[in-house]
């Protein structure tokens, strides 16, 4: 393992895939309602683009970790920031700033301050600020749509939503891979210690007491006498 481009314990790496198709299913569950259910009018060709190239790269992703088994630091914050662009580019199609689910955008935090080191988290929390930024300059008439008459009530209704999803996603998230961890730490201390043991024995051989020589006559010695 470098120094150059550290390597996260697949414990912790093995839930990004998982919980991407989560969100590809969900994006795709919240696209289809929002359309024609709800009627909103969002285009839909750029939205499905999207969720396409993200499930095509959760499918590479996948494959690349079932080959290696653990990502560096630096791929894994890779990831992440391609889920930002990802989430920016839906956001700029469905309302800008203005839309609740840019909620979404403190769970990649959340993320990145699990899965990698400070300064790639710090890096990655500074761009979801500039791509929410972003979304008031794209979409600065999101505004006025989203507080129309006709468009509150869908606003009001999709905070809950985003609100909900968001906060079970980062306790369903976070609970199992802080688990995982304690796990893996507890497996580290019981290894470390039966190196210990294992160490201690030879040791514990080399400083006892030598043999002294038996005093008392052998029975040849007798014999000869």
């Amino acid at each position: 393992m470098s120094a150059e481009s550290p390597q996260i314990a697949p414990i912790e790496v093995r839930w990004l895939p998982r919980l991407r198709w989560a969100a590809v299913a969900a994006l795709l569950v919240s696209i289809a309602g929002t359309k024609f259910l709800l009627r909103a009018p969002f285009p839909l060709e750029p939205l499905v683009v999207v969720v396409a190239l993200l499930a095509a790269l959760n499918v590479w992703l996948t494959l690349r970790l079932r080959r290696d088994h653990t990502l560096s630091e630096r791929a894994v914050a890779v990831h992440l920031l391609a889920d930002i662009v990802a989430l920016t580019a839906l956001l700029v199609w469905t309302g800008g700033a203005m839309n609740p689910f840019t909620t979404l955008y403190l769970l990649h935090v959340a993320l990145a301050g699990i899965l990698v080191g400070r300064r790639a988290s710090l890096l990655l929390a500074l761009c979801a600020s500039a791509a929410f930024g972003a979304l008031l300059l794209a979409r600065p008439e999101a505004i006025h749509v989203w507080h129309s008459a006709s468009m509150f009530d869908l606003h009001v209704r999709g905070m809950w939503v985003a609100f909900s999803l968001t906060a079970l996603t980062l306790w369903f998230f976070v609970g199992h891979v802080l688990s995982a961890l304690r796990a893996r730490d507890a497996a580290i201390a019981r290894l470390q210690l039966d190196a210990a043991r294992g160490a201690a024995k030879p040791s514990c051989a080399r400083c006892a007491p030598p043999r002294t020589p038996s005093l008392s006559p052998s029975p040849l010695s007798l014999a000869r006498g």
